[in-house]
């Protein structure tokens, strides 16, 4: 019994030790991870001046850890990414758990950046504002981190489209081999030193060609207007829609309308149907469709479902004209209180509503009456 309480008395001592280093290892996992915290808030705004207000402190911590010997840096790391991937398995059980399509959490083109972007799958069910909602972040940052996926003037979301979604708001921007430091802080209304530090751009070059940039609070302007040069179907196996197409109406000029079936899927289009006393306009027909242009400038006035029409868009181009256009397939680029230009995209050709094919009924309204318009709209068919 004696001994057995000796060697007790021996091993207190050696129990304070061990009861020390792991308070101070506790101590130190603490003030690193306090810092990594301050030092992340920090980029989550739109400033860089972090850089200057925490540089003591940082370079404290680091003499800090520096003295906490090699052995302990090798065991807080261990800690701190056994901790992480704790973390990121419970963030991705999380969302599982709510029903989401999560695909992976990875960090944005392998660059180290001091953010996370989650891949996710757009399922059946799932809306633009409820994803938004999922990830924290607001509907545009979704819009503008997937603009070559997520249209800018509506709400669709393509099931199965697979979208990459950052965690704070802000604008995934893919480069290209024109773009600048100076050029993506322009576009996005980005501070360039924020984007520097969030992305770990290396100076002088940055080496931004082709890849995935991060800018916190960022956002992108509404695409330009889609003026299209083009050249006019020749004579040869064309014949003009009317014998004065183009002509003015009322106060604009000739040659304001331009053919709504211009681009090039539309090649080789067909007349179906004129405007007649049960007909309220003319007919085109394009197997399986295409899209459909603006016939000249002016503010949409309606872009959704109209009754018997299916899938509309009326545009008001002023001096009381409008013009309609009918059955899309549910495909509109645009949205109610646009500005678009003659000739810009609008729909996709479709044949919902009271149709029998797929075509573009296209209307054409002038003092609040229907007009024919093939005094106006210069289309051109197949001979």
């Amino acid at each position: 019994m004696k001994n057995f309480f000796r060697k007790y008395l021996k091993l207190i001592p050696r129990i304070v030790v061990v009861y020390i280093h792991e308070l101070f290892s506790l101590a130190v996992d603490s003030v690193i991870n306090f810092k990594n915290a301050i030092v992340r808030r920090m980029f989550w705004g739109r400033g860089s001046l972090y850089k200057s207000s925490f540089h003591l402190f940082v370079a404290g911590i680091t003499i800090t850890v520096l003295f906490s010997g090699i052995s302990l840096k090798l065991r807080t790391s261990s800690v701190n990414a056994s901790a992480e991937g704790q973390l990121q398995s419970l963030a991705i059980s999380e969302l599982g758990s709510q029903g989401s399509n999560l695909t992976s959490v990875v960090p944005v083109a392998n660059n180290q950046g001091n953010y996370v972007v989650t891949e996710y799958t757009i399922a059946n069910g799932d809306s633009l504002q409820g994803i938004a909602d999922k990830f924290g972040v607001s509907k545009d940052t979704v819009k503008w981190s997937n603009n070559k996926i997520l249209s800018p003037f509506t709400d669709n979301a393509p099931v199965g489209a697979l979208l990459k979604i950052p965690e704070i708001n802000g604008v995934l921007y893919q480069t290209s081999d024109k773009d600048t430091l100076d050029s993506i802080a322009s576009l996005t209304s980005g501070d360039k030193n924020t984007i520097v530090d969030i992305n770990d751009l290396k100076g002088p070059n940055y080496a931004l060609a082709n890849t995935l940039v991060f800018v916190p609070n960022g956002q992108l302007p509404p695409p330009p207007p889609q003026i299209i040069a083009r050249n006019r179907p020749k004579s040869s196996g064309y014949v003009a829609s009317g014998r004065s197409a183009g002509a003015a109406l009322g106060s604009l000029a000739a040659g304001t309308f331009d053919d709504p079936l211009s681009h090039p899927q539309c090649a080789g289009y067909n007349w179906s149907r004129g405007i007649s006393s049960s007909h309220t306009g003319v007919d085109l027909t394009k197997r399986g469709g295409c899209p459909i242009r603006a016939i000249a400038a002016g503010r949409v006035t309606k872009a959704g479902w109209l009754n018997r029409a299916g899938w509309t868009i009326i545009i008001d181009h002023g001096n009381t004209v409008e013009s309609h256009y009918y059955h899309g397939d549910g495909n509109i680029w645009v949205k109610v209180g646009d500005y678009v230009q003659k000739g810009q995209d609008i729909m996709y050709m479709g044949n919902t509503g009271n149709s029998t094919g797929t075509h573009l009924h296209l209307t054409l309204r002038f003092n609040n009456s229907n007009i024919d318009p093939q005094a106006y709209v210069p289309y051109a068919i197949r001979r």
